[in-house]
C-alpha cells in the first residue's frame, strides 16, 4: 500500500496506547507491535515536546514520519534534517487508517530513539524461522527456556541481531562430551549465553536458509547425526560455519563456493564422535577468497588435496589433522602469503615436503607429522625463519638435519623423531636459544652429542634410539634453576666414559642401554627420574654414603628422586645403604645385578616406596616377620619382585598378614629357597575383607614349598597371573580356583603329590600342567 508523510505537532505528554478494545498497548515490548497498530484507536495528538531542541536524539529541524504498510507488519521511519532512524518493531505508533480515502495519522513515541537511531526488535519472519529451527529438537525445556514465540528473539539465548533487527549470528553450544559444561563465552558472537544437553533430530536446512542476513552458525557439542543441508548454500552473508563435535556426516558440498563471504570454515569431528565428514575436500572450497581459518581436523577425510592453495591469498589456518588424506603435498601448499598455521598431522600423506614450501614468510607453526613423508627437506626449508613449532615426526624423511637454520630464532619446538635423518647433529641447534623442545630420537643420527646443545636451558631434549657414541657432555645437565626443569633421553646409544658429575635443575635424566662407567654421582639424587639401566656402573662404594639428602640445601624435597632404575649394570657387594636414606623413593629397581648378603627390613619401612624390584641378584635373606612395622600412614609397597634370589626360610602368616593390612597388587618370590605350607592367609593379600582384591599377580614358583594349596586362593578374584609350578605341593587343587574369572595365566606343573590339576583348564588361557 502506497506510503504516507506527514508532520508531528508539539504536545507535551506522551499517554498509553490503546487498543479498540480499550486495553493499554505495553510499551515497547511487543514484538507483535506491527500487528495490533492497524486496530489502535487514535488517543489524542502526540507528540515530542516543544520546542524540537529539547529532544536529545534528534537534531533541530522538521521531523517527518513514514509507515509502510505491509499487513501484518508496519516500519515505521523517523527523519529529522539528516538523521534517519528505523524504528522497526520498537516503535509505538498509533494509526487509524481509513481505506476509503487512504488517509493515514501517525503517532509516533521517540523515547527509543539513541544518536539518531532507534534499536529494532527481531523480524518476524526470523522469529518464525527461528521457532521452525527450534522444533527439530529432542530438548526443548531448559534448552531453548527463552525462545518463545511472542518474545523478542534477539533477545534470546544464542540469537544476535543487527540493527536492523534481523538474526546474524546463532550460538549454541552444548555441554562438553568430557568434562561437561564450560563457562566461556565465544570469540564469535561476544555475549551471548551458553544452552547445554543439545540434540537434534537432525540438522536444519530450510529454516535458517530463511535467514537473509545470516553471518554466524557457531554449533559446539549439538549432535544432529546428518549431513550440512544444500539450502544453508543460500547463506550468502555467512562469514563464520562453525560445527563443532557436532557428529556431522556426508561430504562437504560441492556448492560450498557459492558462500563468497565466508572466513571461518570449522567442522572438527571431535574425539567422542560416532561419525565424521567423509570425501575429499572439494575444490570448490579455493573459490572462498575471503576465508581466514579451515579447520577440519578429526573427520575420515579421503584423497588427495586440491591444488589450488594459492588461490586462498587471505587464509592463515589451515587444519586438516586426524583425516585419511592420501596423495602428495601439492605445489600450492607453499603459494599462500597469509598462512601462519599448518597442520596436516595424522594423515597418509607421501612423497616429498615441496621447495615452495620455503615461500611461506608467515608460518609460524608447521605440523606433519605422522604421514608418510620421504625424502630430505628442501633447501628453502631454512627460509621459514618466523617459526615457533615444527613438528615432522613419524615419517621417513632421510638426508641430513639441516645446518642453516641460525635464522629460526624463535623455535621453541622442533620434532624430527621416527625418520630416516642421518649423520651428526649440527652443532648449530645449539643457537636456537628459544628452544624448549628437542626431539631426533629413533633416526640414524651418529657422532658425538654436541657440547653447542648445552645452551639450550631447560625443557626436552630426547635423542635415544641413535648411533651416538662419546661421552656425555658435562655442562648439558649443568641446567640453572631458574631455567624450566630439564627432561633429557639419550638411552638406547653408543655413549661411554663417566657420568657428569655437576647436576643442575634437571627432572628426568633417561640414560638406559649405553656403555657408561664408573659410580652414581651424589647430585643425581636431586632428579625425579633417573634411568641408567643395562650400563657397565660398578663403582657402588664411590657413591657418597654419608650424604644426607633429606637436609642437605643443594637437594631440595621437591626435586627428591623418585624413580631410580640401576638394572643389568656391574654393582656387587651389600645392599647400598645410602638408597635408603632417598626418602622420596617411589619406585627402585637394582635387579640383575650381583648384589649379595641380607636384604634389609629398613627397605620395607619405606614411607614412599610403591614398587621395589630386587630380582636377579644373590641376596640370602629371610623375609622379615613384621614389614611395614614403622610405616605410620603413607605409602607401602604394592609390587614386590623377589625373584631369582637366595632368599629361604617360609613365608610366614605375620608377614601375610602385614601384606593383607595394606593390600598389594604383585607379589613374585620365585626362584628363591623358600620352605614350608603356604598359609590360609594367602587369600587376603589383596587386603583383608576387601570386596575387590588388589592383587593381579602371584608368582612363588620354583620353590620348596608344600603341603596343599590354600581353598582361600579363590578369594583373590582379580588375579591375572598364577604360578604354583615346581613345588612340592600335594593334594587335590583347590575347586576355588575355578572362581578366578579373570585369570589369563595359570602353572601347577612339576607338582608331582598334586591331583586333579587338569580338571581346572576350562576357562583359562595360557595354562600350564
Amino acid at each position: 500500500m502506497e506510503a504516507r508523510m506527514g508532520t508531528i505537532s508539539s504536545r507535551p505528554s506522551l499517554p498509553a496506547m490503546r487498543t479498540e478494545s480499550g486495553n493499554p498497548l505495553k510499551h515497547p515490548s511487543s514484538p507483535h507491535l506491527g500487528i495490533m497498530v492497524g486496530k489502535c484507536a487514535l488517543p489524542p495528538p502526540l507528540a515530542c515536546p516543544s520546542p524540537i531542541l529539547n529532544c536529545p536524539t534528534l537534531k533541530p529541524g522538521p521531523l517527518q514520519v513514514q509507515v509502510q504498510f505491509s499487513p501484518p507488519c508496519a516500519s515505521t521511519v523517523v527523519r529529522s534534517n539528516n538523521t534517519e532512524a528505523d524504528l522497526g518493531m520498537y516503535a509505538v505508533g498509533v494509526m487509524q487508517f481509513t481505506r476509503g480515502t487512504g488517509l493515514v495519522f501517525v503517532i509516533v513515541a521517540l523515547s527509543w530513539i539513541e544518536s539518531g537511531h532507534a534499536a529494532a526488535t527481531c523480524s518476524w519472519a526470523d522469529s518464525a524461522a527461528l521457532l521452525s529451527f527450534k522444533s527439530g529438537f529432542l530438548d526443548k525445556g531448559q534448552t531453548f527456556g527463552t525462545w518463545k514465540s511472542g518474545t523478542d528473539c534477539c533477545s534470546w539465548a544464542g540469537v544476535t541481531c543487527n540493527d536492523a533487527g534481523r538474526v546474524k549470528g546463532l550460538e549454541l553450544m552444548g555441554p562438553d562430551p568430557a568434562v561437561g559444561a564450560l563457562g566461556y563465552s565465544t570469540t564469535f558472537v561476544p555475549g551471548v549465553s551458553r544452552i547445554p544437553d543439545l540434540t537434534a533430530a537432525a540438522l536444519p536446512g530450510a529454516p535458517l536458509s530463511n535467514l537473509a542476513a545470516l553471518e554466524v552458525i557457531n554449533f559446539q557439542n549439538v549432535f544432529f547425526n546428518s549431513r550440512i543441508p544444500d539450502s544453508w548454500m543460500k547463506l550468502t552473508s555467512l562469514r563464520i560455519l562453525q560445527l563443532d563435535s557436532c557428529n556431522i556426516t556426508g561430504s562437504i558440498p560441492t556448492t560450498i563456493n557459492q558462500l563468497k563471504s565466508l572466513e571461518t570454515l570449522h567442522i572438527s569431528a571431535g574425539w567422542t564422535a560416532s561419525v565424521a565428514l567423509t570425501g575429499s575436500l572439494p575444490s570448490q572450497v579455493c573459490d572462498l577468497t575471503k576465508l581466514l581459518f579451515i579447520g577440519l581436523e578429526g573427520n575420515s577425510l579421503t584423497g588427495p588435496l586440491p591444488s589450488c592453495f594459492d588461490r586462498l591469498r587471505s587464509l592463515r589456518s589451515l587444519h586438516l589433522a586426524d583425516n585419511s588424506i592420501t596423495g602428495t603435498l601439492p605445489w600450492s601448499i607453499g603459494l599462500m602469503p597469509s598462512l601462519s598455521e599448518l597442520n596436516l598431522a595424522n594423515n597418509q600423506i607421501s612423497g616429498y615436503i615441496p621447495g615452495s614450501i620455503g615461500s611461506l614468510p608467515n608460518i609460524t607453526y608447521l605440523n606433519l607429522e605422522n604421514n608418510k613423508l620421504s625424502g630430505p627437506l628442501p633447501g628453502s626449508f631454512s627460509l621459514l625463519s618466523n617459526l615457533v613449532e615444527c613438528r615432522l615426526g613419524n615419517n621417513q624423511l632421510s638426508g641430513r638435519i639441516p645446518t642453516d637454520l641460525n635464522s629460526w630464532t624463535k623455535l621453541q619446538v622442533l620434532e624430527f623423531q621416527n625418520n630416516q635423518f642421518f649423520g651428526e647433529i649440527p652443532a648449530s641447534l645449539g643457537k636456537l636459544t628459544s628452544l624448549v623442545s628437542l626431539a631426533l630420537d629413533n633416526n640414524k643420527l651418529w657422532g658425538s652429542i654436541p657440547r653447542e646443545l648445552a645452551s639450550i636451558r631447560g625443557g626436552r631434549i630426547t635423542l635415544s634410539n641413535n648411533r651416538l657414541s662419546g661421552s656425555i657432555p658435562a655442562d648439558l645437565l649443568n641446567n640453572e634453576p631458574y631455567y624450566p626443569a630439564l627432561h633429557l633421553d639419550v638411552s638406547h646409544n653408543f655413549l661411554s666414559g663417566p657420568l657428569p658429575q655437576t647436576i643442575g635443575n634437571v627432572w628426568a635424566f633417561l640414560a638406559s642401554y649405553n656403555e657408561l662407567s664408573g659410580g652414581f654421582p651424589l647430585q643425581l639424587a636431586s632428579v625425579n627420574t633417573v634411568d641408567l639401566s643395562n650400563n657397565r656402573l660398578d663403582q657402588k662404594n664411590k657413591i657418597g654414603r654419608k650424604a644426607n639428602f633429606s637436609t642437605n640445601p643443594l637437594y631440595p624435597q621437591a626435586h627428591s628422586i623418585r624413580e631410580l632404575h640401576l638394572n643389568s649394570n656391574k654393582f656387587k657387594g651389600d645392599f647400598p645403604a645410602w638408597l635408603l636414606e632417598l626418602n622420596s623413593l617411589r619406585l627402585l629397581d637394582i635387579s640383575d645385578n650381583k648384589f649379595t648378603g641380607p636384604l634389609p627390613d629398613a627397605i620395607f619401612d619405606f614411607p614412599t616406596l610403591w614398587a621395589l624390584n630386587v630380582s636377579h641378584n644373590q641376596f640370602s635373606s629371610q623375609l622379615p616377620s613384621n614389614p611395614y612395622k614403622n610405616v605410620q600412614g603413607g605409602q607401602v609397597l604394592q609390587m614386590l619382585d623377589l625373584h631369582d634370589n637366595q632368599c629361604s626360610g617360609p613365608i610366614s602368616t605375620s608377614f601375610l598378614a602385614a601384606l593383607a593390612k595394606h593390600g598389594i597388587m604383585g607379589l613374585d618370590l620365585s626362584e628363591n629357597k623358600f620352605t614350608g605350607k603356604l598359609d590360609q592367609s594367602i587369600g587376603t593379600i589383596g587386603g583383608v575383607g576387601a570386596a575387590d582384591p588388589w592383587t593381579f599377580h602371584l608368582d612363588v614358583s620354583d620353590n620348596k614349598l608344600s603341603g596343599p594349596i590354600p581353598e582361600t586362593i579363590g578369594q583373590l578374584k582379580n588375579l591375572k597371573y598364577l604360578d604354583l609350578s615346581a613345588n612340592s605341593f600335594s593334594g587335590s587343587v583347590p575347586t576355588s580356583i575355578s572362581q578366578l574369572k579373570q585369570l589369563v595365566y595359570l602353572n601347577l606343573s612339576d607338582n608331582d603329590q598334586l591331583n586333579g590339576v587338569g580338571n581346572h583348564q576350562k576357562g583359562h588361557t595360557e595354562l600350564e600342567f
